[in-house]
């Protein structure tokens, strides 16, 4: 099992695994999908409120721009993976099935509550 896998496994309520030497973007939406796009392809970001939220809903929006898609990643304290990503950082993203409620528990760390990807010219 590679180290990225175990800590997957090992650490099933984070939603980011990234490190230095990872050369790609992987979002996992749920546990049968999953989009890779390389680092070296993400045009720009952008994190902002998310306005469409619940009152309890996540806070947070960050759209990523890739080359080829757009991904959208709604969740709480998403400033700390703008701050991987400005390190160069690659490795996976992921959902959590219960985000606010881990938001909660864990209250430094990220919570990803959804994930979608946008591909670009598709209507």
């Amino acid at each position: 099992m590679s180290s990225l896998k175990h800590e997957l496994f090992k650490n099933p309520n984070r939603c980011l695994f990234l490190e230095e030497r990872a050369s790609c973007l992987e979002f996992q939406p749920d546990e049968r999908r999953a989009h890779g796009f390389s680092i070296s392809q993400l045009i720009h970001y952008t994190l902002e409120p998310h306005t469409a939220s619940a009152p309890d809903g996540p806070p947070q929006r960050l759209t990523l721009g890739f080359s080829t898609a757009d991904v959208v990643v709604t969740g709480w304290r998403l400033d700390a993976l703008t701050e991987e990503l400005r390190s160069h950082k690659g490795g996976v993203i992921k959902k959590l099935p219960d985000a606010a409620r881990y938001e909660q528990l864990e209250s430094h760390a990220c919570a990803v509550a959804q994930i979608e990807i946008n591909p670009l010219g598709k209507a």
